[in-house]
């Protein structure tokens, strides 16, 4: 990736980078203006609230959390070829990233803290500028519509083109109606949604338009983890994430004492490391995901490359996962097996447990064994126990034919 970015023309960077400070500049201008104007109008709308209506968006906000962008994620991973899930993988994790990495700079308050007459009708105790829903559906929803309706079968005729531009605007209402459900459950402000969504589409826009990550050719993604010079680049980025993120987590000391009594009142059963400062500082290691994907990928192609001496089988590798039936079934049950493994820590430690044993073992090293096992180990239990793309097979056997011989290599191995 750090490679590419250089590659960029610079009226494209420039362009990109202008509108980026455009939208935090302008924040500043109506964040309290729509804040003080939230806080009575929340408060209007659920004057005309009932238990239905309640049970309604409830429903709706959850569609913007973890629980539906993960199976999202699982299906790309499953059915999409390794640059898709990789990619869909980046969005949903950055979004989580800076949206609570921001939310540490700002500090700022939700609704409910700052009028008693809105009612809490969902519990959140973070901090609430950006709207971290709007952040995450509006990057990750968008994200999922490109790659599902990336295929010839939308591009054939006009009608396939109208259907994917339709299935475009329902996904934007999608989004609209996670947004909505935060404003009417109190939990956000209309400059904290407004913000988070136009935060999620620059970080939709800048893989997909400025980065066109999703044309990357075979040999272009896969050079992200092999060449030594991008390895270096992306170790220096996620470092300096990390960095910044503990820098912001362990030197910020905002006075949160009056929210906490709200809190305690109206929400007890929230973590403490679910709260503030900690909400947005440990929420944001979930970057492990993505750093274990890419250290897992580095493995991998590492592995491959010594295995396959002419280094040209990226075709296979990016779609390692297209398979006859019974390999498929038998290589999503080994996935769902090893994810929770790798993900047990996350689930048996408790969270009332001390700050540094969450932090290192129930986020840190749970969201590294997942990403090291989704990009890792099962892609190499695949190739290695023939579960994967039916190509790697002829590796096994130690011959490796040239790129262009592919197919008189295959016909020739069966034949013997």
């Amino acid at each position: 990736m750090m490679e590419t970015l250089k590659s960029k023309s610079a009226f494209k960077t420039g362009a990109f980078t202008l509108v980026i400070i455009f939208v935090v500049i302008i924040e500043i201008f109506y964040r309290q203006p729509l804040f003080d104007w939230s806080l009575n109008a929340i408060e209007t709308i659920q004057k005309d609230s009932s238990a239905s209506l309640d049970s309604f968006w409830e429903v709706i906000t959850v569609l913007g959390t973890q629980a539906v962008l993960l199976p999202m994620f699982f299906i790309i991973y499953i059915f999409k070829p390794l640059k898709c899930s990789y990619l869909f993988l980046s969005v949903l994790s950055l979004s989580v990233f800076i949206d609570n990495l921001m939310k540490n700079v700002y500090a700022n308050p939700r609704p409910y803290m700052e009028n008693p007459k809105i009612i809490i009708k969902h519990c959140d105790a973070g901090f609430g500028n950006p709207s971290g829903h709007s952040f995450s559906s509006s990057a990750t929803y968008l994200a999922f519509w490109h790659i599902m309706t990336d295929i010839k079968w939308f591009k054939v005729n006009i009608g396939t083109k109208i259907f994917r531009v339709m299935l475009c605007v329902l996904t934007i209402l999608m989004i609209a109606a996670i947004m909505f459900s935060r404003f009417y459950l109190g939990v956000h402000s209309l400059n904290q949604l407004i913000y988070g969504s136009q935060l999620g589409f620059i970080l939709y826009f800048f893989y997909f338009f400025y980065l066109d990550f999703h044309k990357y050719s075979h040999g272009e993604f896969f050079n992200l983890f092999y060449k030594l010079g991008s390895r270096i680049a992306h170790g220096v980025l996620f470092v300096a994430l990390i960095v910044l993120n503990f820098g912001l987590y362990l030197f910020n000391t905002h006075d949160t004492t009056n929210y906490n009594k709200i809190i305690e009142q109206y929400c007890p059963k929230i973590y403490l490391y679910r709260r503030f400062d900690n909400d947005a500082g440990i929420n944001s290691l979930t970057i492990f995901a993505m750093i274990g994907a890419y250290v897992g990928l580095a493995l991998i192609l590492s592995w491959r490359n010594s295995i396959d001496r002419e280094g040209e089988r990226y075709e296979e590798l990016d779609n390692w996962n297209s398979t006859n039936c019974k390999r498929f079934w038998i290589r999503l049950a080994l996935t769902l097996i090893l994810v929770a493994v790798s993900m047990s820590l996350f689930l048996i430690i408790s969270g009332h447990s001390s700050i540094p044993l969450i932090i290192v073992f129930k986020i840190i090293l749970s969201f590294l064994l997942a990403g090291l096992c989704l990009f890792g180990l099962i892609i190499y239990l695949s190739i290695k126990f023939k579960l994967a793309h039916e190509n790697f097979d002829i590796m096994e056997g130690g011959y490796i034919g040239k790129l262009n011989e592919r197919d008189d290599v295959i016909i020739e191995i069966k034949t013997i």
